[in-house]
């Protein structure tokens, strides 16, 4: 039946933050800030008003209000119309609180030792720091806390600031779990269930999944749903399956969605019910999920819960195919025979507007740094194609971690595999299936200062859109930081998400490949100002090192523009081969 082909997958979001440290700046300032304060110094620029000051200082993470700046600084006597050159200080809020929490903590202060462990382990008001963070929690877990005994087990099972060792976060996963936390108590055991630093044994498993399944954690009782369904570990029960996976669907967890709609559509351990299987089916396939996807593909070919509607079925089979599921790749070509070219257009409209949503956070994570996520993709990019047979570049940064990578074009979703990368100059030429319009790519040694430039690319699309966006400015220096040769330092407006987009040039020719903005939080340690709109691409001569190393791409690059375009042409030149990158996190 087609529920036991259903592959319980569940990817990982691997999220790295990179957090600069940030100098501590005591007294000193004109206004004379209250003794022993810990901040920054800032001179105020000409329009400067303190709503905005506070407004960028909380963008690079200092936790600071505009009242708590005028009682820093008790000589100025209004928010705005501040003259230019003052310096004033702003106070740095978490700072002083890791302060506050390290005198608790050297008192013996367990809560304390456990919450500076998180501030390092999370880049909280501190440099991001591993062994430090570990350090806290092994206070704290020595002393019987469950929280930094849960925390100290995953960074063991990370090698995280510790040497890898899945016996020892085994041995504090169980400290914590036998304390009744319910995150510690899932993965251990998963840690039975996988044999992972301990002997495998599913009785064990289930008896830990069912102790964190009575606390709430929905991927504990999904897998215990599954353990019921199987028969492993515990006695065969479908109807009791069906309960947990509910129990987990119900909090937004995509994975038991789609079970729980795969049960109702076959009637399997619940009555049969189109309907209701439709519902849950919906809800996982608007998460990313190609089981989901393709079951609903069906449904909407047959009219089964729903009514029919090819449109629809085409859509998500498109979407179900490109995710790699092999049932929608065999239905899609009779769906799509039977569709007219007005129905074809508006389904391929749907595939291309089609946004992967994320539901309420479902607690049961294997960790917070790389952890089950609801949301499908683990990070966003951009990419563009270099020959019309699938062949494209984006950053090596982008697809380090990658465990599956998927493009959104204007045909819809499709796979792509990493083909060659070039660390050193942060590149990576992938390789999709399918025919696409390419750039040209030209050599970067020609590029002068103050030359105009422009990128497309699809920044922060959760918040922005899936549509592409458009920015353009200049060369505003022929190296990187601190003179490195391998970038141009430009003036394009960026975001997180245009990394791997083309930078071109007025004849619509690749000239770089835009890589990142300057780290913020690194130059406010450095000089205590905030830079903007400082930002780089890779030059294009590094990149045509790394095609020419490919004898299949190097025959089949464009040939470069000659001729002056406006910057509307180039704009849709360049819209027409770039796509949006989804990079899945490594599957467990």
């Amino acid at each position: 039946m087609k529920f036991q082909s259903f592959k319980f997958s569940v990817r990982f979001c691997h999220s790295i933050f990179t957090i600069a440290g940030l100098s501590l700046l005591v007294a000193g300032c004109k206004t004379a800030p209250p003794k022993s304060a810990i901040g920054y110094n800032y001179t105020m620029q000409t329009g400067d008003t303190l709503d905005a000051v506070a407004g960028e200082y909380q963008k690079q993470g200092v936790t600071v209000t505009v009242d708590q700046i005028m009682a820093a600084n008790p000589s100025l006597k209004a928010t705005t119309n501040i003259e230019a050159g003052v310096q004033i200080f702003i106070p740095d809020n978490n700072r002083a609180n890791l302060e506050d929490l390290k005198a608790k903590a050297n008192h013996g202060d367990t809560v304390a030792e456990c919450t500076i462990g998180v501030m390092y382990k999370q880049g909280n008001g501190v440099s991001q720091d591993y062994v430090q963070a570990a350090k806290w929690f092994q206070r704290a877990a020595r002393h019987g806390q469950g929280d930094a005994q849960f925390c100290l087990g995953e960074l063991y099972q990370h090698g995280q600031g510790v040497k890898n060792d899945p016996a020892r976060a085994a041995k504090w996963f169980l400290k914590s779990a036998s304390q009744g936390y319910g995150q510690a108590q899932y993965y251990i055991g998963r840690k039975y269930d996988d044999g992972d630093g301990v002997p495998k044994n599913p009785t064990i498993a289930a008896k830990w999944y069912g102790e964190a399944a009575g606390e709430g954690v929905p991927m504990a009782q999904l897998y215990l749903g599954m353990m019921c369904y199987t028969g492993n570990g515990v006695s065969q029960d479908h109807a009791q399956a069906v309960r947990w996976v509910q129990k987990a669907a119900v909090k937004g967890l995509a994975e038991a969605q789609t079970m729980l709609g795969l049960m109702y559509r076959e009637g399997d351990g619940i009555e049969e019910d189109d309907a209701e299987s439709c519902k849950w089916l919906n809800k996982a396939a608007g998460q990313g999920i190609a089981d989901a996807q393709s079951a609903l593909g069906e449904m909407y070919r047959d009219g089964a819960g729903v009514q029919k509607d090819p449109v629809q079925s085409f859509k998500w089979f498109t979407l179900a195919a490109g995710n790699g599921d092999a049932s929608a790749k065999t239905n899609l070509p009779a769906v799509e025979s039977k569709l007219s070219a007005q129905e074809l257009s508006e389904a391929r409209r749907l595939v291309s507007d089609f946004k992967p949503f994320m539901t309420n956070s479902a607690d049961g994570s294997w960790s917070s740094d790389q952890s089950f996520s609801l949301k499908p993709e683990s990070g966003t990019a951009t990419g563009f194609f270099v020959t019309e047979d699938g062949y494209l570049v984006s950053n090596f940064h982008v697809v380090k971690d990658a465990g599956e990578i998927f493009l959104i074009t204007p045909a819809g979703t499709v796979p792509a595999e990493v083909a060659k990368v070039d660390e050193a100059s942060d590149l990576a030429l992938l390789k999709a299936t399918g025919k696409f319009s390419a750039l040209p790519v030209v050599d970067s040694c020609k590029v002068r200062l103050g030359s105009p430039v422009m990128t497309v690319g699809f920044p922060d699309p959760s918040l922005l859109g899936f549509s592409a966006k458009f920015s353009r400015g200049d060369i505003a220096a022929l190296a990187g930081v601190e003179d490195e040769p391998l970038r141009f330092q430009i003036s394009v407006p960026i975001q997180p998400g245009n990394s791997g987009g083309a930078l071109l040039d007025g004849c619509g020719n690749v000239v770089g490949i835009v890589s990142q903005a300057i780290d913020k939080k690194q130059a406010l340690d450095c000089n205590g100002n905030l830079l903007e709109n400082v930002n780089y691409a890779v030059k294009s001569q590094y990149l045509l090192r790394l095609l020419e190393s490919v004898p299949e791409v190097a025959s089949k690059l464009k040939p470069p523009g000659t001729e002056d375009m406006k910057s509307e042409e180039i704009s849709s030149k360049v819209e027409k081969a770039s796509v949006l990158i989804l990079i899945y996190g490594p599957n467990l």
